[in-house]
């Protein structure tokens, strides 16, 4: 699993798993009972059904892919005091 010390490491979190195509420590940065949403419209509830739906891409068409994450921690900052 991978350690966040800040708030910005989920992003390198995430871009760190996704590189890997580590889809345990992608779901890992996710509450159980997350949702989420794919860029094709495919809506996931949970852990397990957000790791079914990048499983089967990670391992295909997104398994040369690089995902290069950037904000700005002001961005970041100020979505976390809002929440």
């Amino acid at each position: 699993m991978i350690q966040m010390r800040h708030p910005e490491g989920a992003l390198y979190a995430f871009q760190t798993a996704w590189n890997s195509r580590n889809m345990e420590s992608l779901g890992a940065l996710f509450h159980e009972d997350a949702t989420f949403v794919s860029r094709f419209v495919r809506y996931v509830r949970g852990v397990e059904g957000i790791i079914k739906l990048h499983a089967p891409i990670h391992a295909t068409i997104y398994s040369d892919s690089t995902n290069w994450l950037r904000v700005s921690t002001e961005i970041l900052q100020r979505a976390l005091e809002q929440a």
